[in-house]
């Protein structure tokens, strides 16, 4: 008997590193991407046929009025996330939004009231929950292999080669060095 569920629909705003990788992970996750929003018309069209996406904006508003699409994920600078999440769950959409989620811990409880208010799940796109070497040191935890816990340290980093980055713009809601 075919499969005749459907698919839930996703909405992408923003085409930078994060998107490129949320693009092949939502299609391989059994969802569909609807819609793509990049201020480049030209860069989403691009990008939306070669993934066989349908839809292109250039306002990310646009794409969440969408009564069509169930999710959006968010990969715009950072001082744009606090807007764009509560505008996708005053819409009642579910978000899964690049980190940092906000700027302020005001922000973050606005966004926390506001999903739970709408009955939408948000969430930041923190990879380490779900990579192997997480996985792996869980499984060495509950399996005892470590003996008796009483601190774990961790700390998340990468390398930034670029000199000019969006996470190093304290406008764009980066950090300055």
């Amino acid at each position: 008997m075919p499969n005749t569920a459907v698919k839930p629909r996703v909405g992408i705003i923003g085409l930078g590193f994060g998107a490129q990788v949320h693009l092949p992970a939502f299609q391989s996750e059994g969802w569909e991407v609807a819609a793509l929003c990049s201020r480049h018309r030209d860069k989403a069209q691009k990008v939306a046929d070669g993934a066989g996406v349908e839809a292109v904006y250039t306002d990310p508003l646009e794409l969440i009025r969408r009564d069509d699409i169930a999710a959006v994920a968010i990969s715009t600078p950072p001082r744009t996330h606090h807007p764009l999440v509560m505008a996708a769950l005053e819409a009642g959409k579910h978000v899964l939004c690049e980190k940092p989620l906000a700027l302020s811990p005001e922000e973050v409880d606005a966004i926390k009231d506001a999903a739970r208010k709408h009955g939408c799940v948000v969430m930041e796109a923190f990879m380490y929950r779900h990579h192997p070497q997480t996985l792996k040191v869980h499984e060495l935890v509950k399996a005892g292999s470590l003996g008796s816990l009483k601190l774990i340290r961790g700390s998340f980093s990468y390398m930034l080669a670029r000199e000019v980055d969006v996470r190093l713009d304290p406008v764009m809601g980066g950090c300055d060095r």
